[in-house]
């Protein structure tokens, strides 16, 4: 028999999505049209490397409000991510590729789960 989850005391601010771009303008848009389409109030870190598309303009025309790391070279996936988990405050961070699109619900879910309960933490944090 599973055990459902413990309600958590999570809240949505406490998760920030976190992405890394590399020359996928179009694919990142559209991953955050979804993001925003779903909740208009996640917190939203981008870290684009080094892109030569447009991708930082783009993104910054497109969604003021997603804080944007720009990379002057390419430091690949792992480099962005690293540079994500330094510079974001929240608690719990999930990690996107600009390709992905979560079922809805999916995202919102891991903020009633409890953190205590999932084995969750942030590496560096009590």
């Amino acid at each position: 028999m599973s055990r459902m989850p413990e309600p958590s005391t999570a809240t949505a601010t406490d998760m920030a999505v976190c992405i890394v771009n590399w020359n996928t303008r179009e694919l990142l848009i559209e991953c955050l049209r979804h993001l925003f389409e779903e909740n208009p109030s996640y917190t939203v870190w981008v870290l684009d490397n080094g892109s030569t598309d447009g991708s930082a303009v783009r993104l910054r025309e497109a969604y003021p409000q997603v804080h944007l790391v720009e990379s002057s070279e390419n430091r690949g996936f792992a480099g962005g991510v690293n540079e994500l988990l330094r510079r974001c405050p929240a608690s719990y961070l999930l990690v996107l590729n600009t390709d992905a699109r979560p079922l809805p619900g999916a995202i919102t879910m891991l903020t009633v789960t409890s953190p205590a309960t999932s084995g969750w933490r942030r590496s560096g944090r009590a």
